[in-house]
């Protein structure tokens, strides 16, 4: 009805006639005819009301109840009623079964015709998303009814409510399936399907977007169902991957010694590690490859896909060899120690591995171990790697980045 403008235009004629506030004809075992007139709406349904022509000029209703459409005499005994749900008018005989009920009890209804409905009024369905309708054979994703899901990180997803209506229908919707087709279905996956609306009710079901790769993802949703000119209802759905990996985290700045240390000797945390030759583009490197001093190397993060940025790390060497103080004619103090730290910063000696208090550049050596670590002055916090050292001897490298002497 909504793809062709004829067929709208029809529909929209039959829907104005279908729900008439005309009057209904009704003798059941009341003595005489019952003309029942429009009362108004309860809402969703229309009621209506009369009285008998005599001899006792009983008042009549019509309404539903609820769960059932009722004919209710004097307003309290209900004399007929009928389970068939439609909408928003009662059913005719043949539409659904009228049941008699209190002092019609076992009574047929003899009289019903005029503004109800028969086998002839269908089910109706539209399709809402974030309250706006959807029309069948939309292909047009937009945000405003959720048919267009947004950006969505691969390996995440997003999830979007629809409500299939039938509340202009004065026959049961049924559904028959509901399945997401066409270039990305499994991308979009359809749950929650409803088999089964009520005329006059409504019922949701849920997509859910997992974009599969980066880029533009699009589906169709197909409704399967009983509405004698929408029984293939359909609109485009789509979403937009993005890869939104964090870079890898780790000191920009790592120190270390020897010829035998590699990018795989680096401390980087992430996911899945790859070393770059640039901050952008540039050439994959082999974790085996050997380190070179004064060198920085770029490393990305992969988690579902390569993160956009890369994390800088410039790496200094350090000299293998011993310091020692020989003969001595007066005594050595840590002032006495090699070591240069990166422009503006200074350098801390400490007797222990991790903790303790820095010692004092007065302070006397011993034989031992000393460890260093440099300073920022900037905010006053440790960190734990040298940026140079001029000529400086005995270093090993501790697990904690310190500098052992």
């Amino acid at each position: 009805m909504k793809k062709l403008l004829l067929l709208l235009i029809v529909f929209l004629l039959g829907s104005q006639i279908s729900k008439a506030q005309g009057p209904i004809f009704f003798q059941g075992c009341n003595p005489s005819p019952v003309t029942l007139n429009y009362a108004g709406t309860d809402g969703t349904r229309n009621i209506y009301s009369g009285q008998n022509q005599g001899p006792f000029f009983d008042d009549y209703e019509v309404k539903w109840s609820g769960s059932r459409w009722e004919i209710i005499k004097e307003t309290t005994e209900v004399v007929y009623y009928s389970t068939t749900a439609s909408y928003p008018n009662p059913p005719d005989l043949g539409l659904g079964m009228w049941v008699g009920s209190g002092s019609c009890t076992g009574a047929s209804i003899n009289t019903w015709n005029g503004d109800v409905y028969g086998p002839g009024f269908p089910a109706e369905i539209t399709v809402y998303g974030n309250s706006q309708e959807i029309l069948d054979g939309d292909n047009i994703p937009v945000t405003a009814d959720d048919t267009d899901f947004g950006d969505v990180n691969t390996g995440s997803n997003d999830v979007h409510i629809f409500t299939i209506d039938n509340t202009a229908g004065a026959a049961d919707l049924s559904i028959a399936s509901i399945v997401s087709s066409s270039t990305n279905a499994a991308d979009f996956v359809v749950g929650s399907v409803p088999t089964f609306i009520p005329a006059g009710n409504t019922a949701v079901f849920t997509v859910t977007f997992t974009p599969g790769a980066v880029g533009s993802r699009i589906a169709t949703i197909t409704i399967n169902n009983n509405d004698v000119d929408e029984s293939v209802y359909d609109f485009v759905v789509q979403g937009n991957g993005l890869c939104i990996t964090p870079a890898p985290t780790g000191l920009d700045t790592q120190i270390y010694t020897g010829d035998n240390k590699t990018l795989a000797s680096l401390t980087v945390t992430g996911t899945t590690i790859t070393w770059y030759d640039a901050t952008t583009g540039g050439s994959v490197l082999s974790n085996t490859i050997a380190l070179v001093d004064d060198t920085t190397y770029y490393a990305s993060n992969t988690n579902s896909c390569e993160s956009i940025t890369r994390l800088a790390v410039t790496v200094n060497r350090i000299s293998d060899n011993s310091q020692s103080f020989i003969c001595a004619t007066t005594a050595t103090t840590v002032a006495n120690l090699t070591s240069a730290s990166s422009i503006g910063e200074t350098a801390k000696w400490f007797t222990s591995a991790s903790g303790g208090t820095a010692l004092a550049s007065a302070a006397t050596l011993t034989t031992g171990t000393y460890y260093v670590e440099q300073i920022e002055q900037s905010n006053a916090e440790n960190i734990e790697t040298l940026g140079s050292f001029e000529s400086p001897q005995g270093l090993t490298v501790q697990a904690d980045d310190k500098i052992l002497f």
